[in-house]
């Protein structure tokens, strides 16, 4: 018997890391399950979807509600967001689909309580760390309207504490090493003349992802030993301004000249290449896809002990993990790694073998078992796994 899913991602845009690991979901699931996604814009993520043969729905929402941010507007706009939970619940009666399972987070604000309106059992897939009001807005959803709630981490279920979380680790896709340019190579196209070690903070330049913090370290390690950062990512549309900021904050450190600040790259690879160590300067990351991804090609990170990948990786073993907040610590360990290429090397090979059993297999798996416990009103499910 198969199960009609709709999957609610807010953009499909240029994908994030909650959109690549859905990707994986989506590409990993048995023939028992039909999956509809649901995205509020149309962009290359949706674009691929259906180069794949999926079905793609794009409910656009209002203006209101598609610019509301964590920074700033309190519950991402809950006034507005009455009107949108009204109209989705009117395309799930349209869709009827057995279970809704919500990606992102305006995806919860709406699809949640949508799915309790249309008597949908539903799934909150936490990947965010929302403080103040919004954590109060995510927590209430998930323990009061959602069927079901999985997190990205340990770190992520007891930052929220809703009851009967299910931890599932974000999948991960090997990272092809064949035809992978050479140091040289990805230095010489990012722009990186010289041979000193190499730090590099990769993902999109959120304002919770610490570039400013990865600055300062930089800065400090400058003072004593010769490296180069490097920053590659775009800004948030709604934050366009964000890293011609970044390039202010290090000119007025005086380092502007030893960082490099590269856009997107569609081909990770380089930038894993040319980098020594991958650096995440986040507070409370929920997991962090990019250090998985170095780590497939066996570039050690250096992260914080609130991070969600800390659980994965062991300090001293697979990782350079320093306690929370402590940022003098982090750029200890961030000059230890500087000047020490061996344990880069051994940090690098064990972070490799820790993280090869964060496949997209595994992680459907689990979330067929948490489908398997969902109610429903035509009684229990057997899927047939993959």
């Amino acid at each position: 018997m198969s199960l009609k899913v709709v999957f609610i991602s807010q953009t499909g845009e240029n994908p994030a890391g909650a959109e690549e690991s859905l990707n994986l979901l989506l590409q990993a699931l048995p023939s028992s399950i039909e999956p509809v996604v649901v995205v509020f814009t149309r962009g290359s993520f949706e674009r691929r979807l259906r180069a794949r043969g999926l079905e793609v729905v794009v409910h656009p929402v209002g203006n209101s509600f598609s610019r509301a941010s964590r920074y700033g507007n309190a519950a991402f706009a809950a006034g507005s967001a009455g009107y949108e939970i009204v109209r989705m619940a009117s395309l799930l009666r349209r869709i009827k689909p057995d279970i809704v399972h919500t990606n992102t987070v305006k995806a919860h604000v709406i699809g949640i309580p949508a799915a309790k309106i249309t008597g949908t059992p539903s799934v909150l897939h936490v990947r965010d760390t929302l403080v103040k009001l919004d954590r109060w807005m995510l927590f209430s959803l998930g323990r009061y309207a959602a069927s079901s709630v999985i997190a990205v981490s340990q770190h992520i279920a007891e930052w929220y504490a809703i009851p009967n979380t299910n931890v599932i680790y974000n999948p991960f896709e090997h990272v092809c090493d064949k035809d992978r340019p050479s140091r040289k190579e990805a230095r010489t196209y990012l722009g990186i003349e010289s041979d000193v070690p190499v730090f590099g903070i990769v993902g999109a330049t959120h304002r919770d992802k610490g570039h400013e913090r990865f600055l300062r370290c930089i800065a400090a390690l400058l003072r004593q030993v010769d490296v180069v950062g490097v920053i590659v990512g775009d800004a948030r549309s709604t934050d366009s301004a964000r890293n011609e900021n970044l390039r202010e904050y290090a000119a007025s450190l005086g380092i502007l000249k030893n960082v490099v600040f590269v856009p997107w790259l569609e081909d990770v690879r380089i930038a894993y290449a040319a980098i020594d160590v991958l650096c995440n300067c986040s507070t409370r990351e929920p997991f962090g896809r990019t250090i998985v991804e170095a780590a497939e090609l066996s570039i050690p990170s250096a992260m914080f002990d609130d991070c969600g990948a800390s659980e994965v990786l062991a300090d001293g073993i697979s990782a350079a993990v320093s306690p929370a907040h402590d940022e003098f610590a982090y750029a200890r360990r961030l000059h230890e790694l500087a000047t020490d290429a061996r344990s880069r090397e051994a940090l690098g090979a064990a972070a490799r073998e820790a993280v090869l059993e964060l496949t997209p297999e595994r992680h459907v798996s689990q979330v067929l078992d948490v489908y398997e416990r969902l109610p429903r009103s035509s009684g229990k499910v057997q899927l047939s796994r993959p």
